[in-house]
């Protein structure tokens, strides 16, 4: 849900020491390439333009190309780029990234900040909660800071993570709880949640 990487470059510009920009379409993944190197975020110049060439070439090659060795290969590469650069861009599915972040090449790290803003009809809100109550990658007193259509109505005050096999399994509200709300704020039809992992108080709330 990265979109144009606004989000992760504002945080960047006020002093994030890192940031993933995650998105399923290939072009908002170049998008954020672009945007980050152009704002100097890249640590290595020649990396994001290598990433953003080889992704430019891949588009324009033969259908038979398209998720054979070459495009293994440079997926693999693209893993092992954001696997020790501080800033990176990945094309997924979030739900699956936030569930199983080391296809993706992203092994032992935790933030401090999550922001997602996915498209309202394009994404089930109740597998998507679930999904960031149980992701590992916030780490304790982290925030989340989820968009939302105002139509949805007030999501809930906490996010729990699903037992092992509860019969109801995708009710956000029934678990180990996880997320604890913070606010919810308003802005004409669009709503933002804010949340803490496991709040200790440490950061005043």
């Amino acid at each position: 849900f990265a979109g144009t990487g606004s989000a992760g470059i504002e945080a960047l510009s006020r002093g994030a020491a890192e940031c993933i920009f995650v998105d399923q379409a290939k072009e908002c993944v170049d998008c954020c390439i672009a945007n980050a190197w152009l704002g100097g975020f890249m640590e290595h110049e020649e990396a994001a333009k290598g990433c953003m060439n080889e992704r430019t070439r891949e588009a324009e090659a033969p259908l038979a190309m398209v998720g054979g060795p070459r495009a293994k290969l440079q997926m693999e590469l693209h893993k092992a780029q954001v696997a020790r650069q501080p800033v990176g861009a990945i094309q997924a599915d979030v739900i699956d990234f936030l569930e199983h972040p080391e296809k993706y090449g992203v092994v032992n790290r935790t933030f401090n900040l999550i922001v997602a803003s996915p498209p309202y009809n394009e994404v089930s809100y109740r597998r998507l909660c679930t999904a960031f109550a149980r992701t590992e990658l916030l780490e304790r007193d982290g925030f989340l800071c989820l968009e939302y259509p105002r139509e949805l109505g007030i999501l809930p005050p906490v996010l729990c993570a699903p037992f092992e096999d509860p019969e109801d399994a995708d009710d956000v509200a029934a678990g180990v709880p996880m997320l604890h709300g913070l606010r919810n704020r308003e802005y004409g039809t669009t709503m933002l949640a804010i949340y803490s992992k496991l709040p200790t108080g440490a950061r005043g709330f």
